[in-house]
């Protein structure tokens, strides 16, 4: 009854109802927020991110499709590659299948054999500049005996990260990197720092904020500069919350806080892509 007064005061608008919800101090911010009605698996391979959607989990469990997202991921590389001289250093690959006419026949060709609608959905590379280095993770790999430059399954996370020092060690660049990816993986950030929040996120946030302090004040009023601290410190903490720097490094002993933890490390992270199945990199938790 809630979400259907939510949807009905919000005019069945998704993201107001979520607002209206949070404002009533019902919702709480969720990390399965993502999970849509779309089956396949996201994959990875070297520096190229692919996602392979099907119509049924089933099918993605199937190794003819798992070969399949394994040949989307090593030809996405490969235009990748080749796109990424020209360009800057990282190139969406959208229309993949439209300029390969190899992979658009393999793809008709599943679909017609596994009978079921297969899409390639999307794909990026990133390329790693001078003194920088990439890591991944996937979580609940699949296809292990597939292709061993492949990763796939539902989540997964690219980093890059820069360093500075010349005798940095790749092994230790490597297994921070992994780590990171993680976190980021499980904890989900919406945005690498809190200078990249759009303003209309901040003022989003400030009205969920100051509407929530209305209700618990009502009845004992503050002074008005005590309730804009007040705003102010929530804010914040749901910035912190959603802001990568910002976050506890759940995969790192005592939990450190990102930023923190890759400044002692003479790390800094240039950006990073998650990837969920059926979801989109950018849209932050509710």
């Amino acid at each position: 009854m809630d979400c259907k007064k939510a949807l009905a005061a919000s005019g069945n608008d998704m993201n107001q109802a979520m607002d209206w919800l949070r404002k009533k101090g019902i919702a709480r911010a969720s990390n399965n927020a993502d999970r849509l009605a779309l089956e396949g698996l996201v994959g990875i391979h070297k520096s190229t991110l692919i996602e392979v959607n099907s119509e049924t989990d089933f099918v993605s469990r199937n190794k003819d499709f798992q070969q399949f997202v394994a040949l989307v991921a090593s030809t996405a590389h490969a235009i990748g590659v080749e796109q990424a001289k020209s360009s800057s250093s990282s190139a969406s690959l959208d229309v993949l299948a439209a300029v390969n006419a190899a992979l658009k026949e393999q793809l008709l060709h599943q679909i017609n054999t596994i009978r079921e609608n297969i899409i390639i959905r999307r794909a990026t590379h990133f390329l790693p500049g001078p003194s920088q280095a990439l890591a991944t993770y996937v979580h609940g790999r699949v296809g292990l005996d597939v292709d061993p430059n492949v990763q796939m399954g539902k989540v997964a996370a690219l980093v890059r990260l820069s360093f500075s020092h010349p005798l940095t060690q790749q092994q230790q660049v490597d297994d921070i990197g992994r780590r990171l990816a993680m976190h980021i993986v499980a904890a989900q950030p919406a945005y690498l720092n809190e200078a990249q929040v759009p303003s209309e996120v901040r003022e989003r946030e400030v009205a969920i904020a100051r509407e929530q302090q209305q209700q618990q004040d009502a009845g004992k009023p503050k002074k008005p500069e005590v309730v804009e601290k007040i705003i102010q410190g929530k804010v914040n903490k749901r910035l912190g919350e959603i802001c990568l720097t910002s976050q506890a490094h759940v995969a790192e002993e005592g939990q450190p806080l990102v930023g923190l933890f890759l400044s002692k490390s003479q790390l800094q992270l240039v950006d990073y892509e998650r990837w969920a199945l059926g979801g989109a990199s950018s849209t932050p938790p509710p």
